[in-house]
């Protein structure tokens, strides 16, 4: 009974110091085989300096002032840089703007993040803003006007 005891003792503190025991007492008091890290599956940390956040806004025509709403225009956030790349594995990085050209898209960031927006609609010239992920802390609103294209038209040849 005293090695029973004694081998319960050693295994609670090999498990305290982060080590699985080798062997443990089943419920008849027989000694089993613990479980191996193979069988344990633990929760990933995020990195400190990560936080989910959301860049939302309206999308307008017009560079300067406020113009019509722009309905489906394109919202694309890309990582340009970042140490902590399985951050965004499976996360959307897209959107749409609504009828009302507003848009919001929840996104995962690390303050050493680059990140680029891109915003594109038909007939107009596209949006580009380049951002650090410390940037995004507090989340970004954003009011973009955007500049209709010029056609070009071909001359004499």
């Amino acid at each position: 009974m005293r090695d029973l005891a004694l081998l319960a003792l050693t295994g609670l503190l090999l498990s305290a110091c982060g080590s699985a025991p080798l062997i443990a007492p089943d419920a008849s008091g027989s000694a089993t085989a613990a479980p191996t890290d193979a069988n344990i599956q633990a929760a990933t940390a995020t990195p400190l300096g990560t936080w989910e956040t959301v860049i939302d806004g309206v999308i307008y025509e017009g560079a300067a002032g406020v113009g019509q709403p722009i309905t489906g225009a394109s919202v694309t956030f890309n990582v340009v840089h970042s140490y902590f790349p399985e951050l965004q594995a499976g996360r959307p990085n897209q959107t749409v703007t609504d009828a009302q050209g507003q848009f919001s898209l929840p996104v995962i960031v690390h303050d050493t993040d680059r990140v680029q927006l891109i915003i594109t609609a038909q007939g107009f010239m596209p949006y580009e803003e380049s951002l650090a992920g410390f940037d995004l802390v507090a989340g970004r609103s954003l009011r973009i006007g955007l500049t209709r294209e010029v056609p070009t038209t071909a001359g004499p040849p």
